[in-house]
């Protein structure tokens, strides 16, 4: 019998998702209407923000998050090397220029030493991703710049005894099909900034206004939103069960891989290992050749794409050469989670 192969990442949606989307379905009302609003109070109550804004996608919540808080033509942007692409999109959008940060040495997170070091006259903003679950501590960055997080992989995570969702002036979210909480597509900023969360509801539409400035497509959707405000319900589930895997897999694999240190108030994304650079994309092949959608987390580190030598930024490269990514998610079964195991092993050992 051939085994299934098990993904990278999978969104978990059951019978109360299909539920709502049903709902929606049956009501008519498909554009942003009551369920995104309901999605907007709920979700700012669970994120322990004031407000928050429901968006099309989560570049759409990183984009109007830099904007609101000043970055534009002539003004700069602070943002990890090693992170995602659409953190560059949203800042080239803004119509800002980005300025890469390396990462801490031997770890994923972003430098914000080296960030606060590299603020300039014309830096309008640091966009801070909370990467992989690890939420990071911004007052001290804030205090040479604003700063706009990304919390995307860290819903629910904390910093002291504060939602991280309360790190920076703003945070943004993506809900897309392999996020934390998925709908396929959606994005939220939450802040409890009355000024940013006004103009980024102002810049979400752009019909029957009775000025004109240049606004965006970026409503939500009456589906999204109802399946959103499920996952939202279900968040302390997941997370319990994303923890308990990361257990599992750092008492059976520990001994293998070279772990990063957990943080206070971190939830669990991606399950990271550091091997050998040499090594990873064999050890990459074997697994999927074995069923198991290993990956590296970030596909390729933002300076790769702009041309910048790699040894301005080393750490990031160190990061994406030798990093690894397990499947961590809930509905894992535990039959995938021992085969995970096992192939790792066998790779390893």
């Amino acid at each position: 019998m051939t085994r299934a192969f098990i993904p990278h990442s999978r969104p978990l949606l059951g019978p109360e998702e299909a539920q709502a989307a049903a709902a929606v379905v049956r009501s008519g009302m498909l554009a942003q209407g009551p369920e995104v609003e309901a999605l907007e109070r709920e979700a700012a109550r669970v994120l322990g923000t004031r407000h928050c804004v429901a968006l099309a996608h989560g570049t759409a919540a990183l984009h109007l998050g830099l904007v609101a808080l000043g970055a534009g033509p002539g003004r700069t942007v602070l943002l990890p090397s090693y992170g995602c692409t659409s953190l560059l999109n949203a800042v080239l959008q803004s119509g800002a220029q980005p300025l890469l940060v390396d990462c801490v040495p031997g770890l994923p997170d972003m430098d914000l030493q080296d960030a606060r070091a590299k603020v300039r006259p014309d830096t309008a903003v640091a966009l801070v991703p909370h990467l992989f679950g690890r939420p990071l501590e911004v007052r001290p960055l804030e205090e040479r710049v604003a700063v706009l997080t990304d919390g995307t992989h860290a819903p629910g995570a904390t910093v002291g005894r504060s939602p991280a969702a309360r790190q920076g002036r703003a945070c943004a979210f993506s809900f897309y099909a392999t996020k934390m909480l998925a709908a396929g597509e959606g994005g939220l900023l939450a802040t409890s900034r009355a000024d940013v969360a006004r103009l980024a509801r102002n810049l979400r539409s752009y019909d029957q206004r009775p000025d004109w400035r240049l606004r965006f497509n970026y409503k939500m959707t009456e589906v999204s939103a109802a399946l959103l405000r499920i996952q939202f319900r279900r968040l302390g589930s997941f997370l319990e069960e994303r923890q308990a895997l990361a257990r599992r897999y750092r008492a059976e694999l520990g001994d293998l891989l070279e772990l990063p240190p957990e943080v206070p108030g971190q939830v669990h994304y991606r399950f990271l290992a550091r091997v050998p650079s040499r090594r990873l994309p064999g050890l990459l092949r074997a697994l999927r050749e074995k069923g198991v959608g290993a990956a590296r987390p970030v596909f390729r580190p933002l300076h790769r794409y702009l041309g910048i030598p790699a040894r301005d930024l080393p750490h990031a490269e160190e990061a994406w050469r030798r990093t690894l990514s397990l499947p961590l998610y809930p509905g894992l079964s535990s039959q995938e989670a021992d085969h995970v195991i096992q192939a790792v092993r066998e790779e390893l050992s």
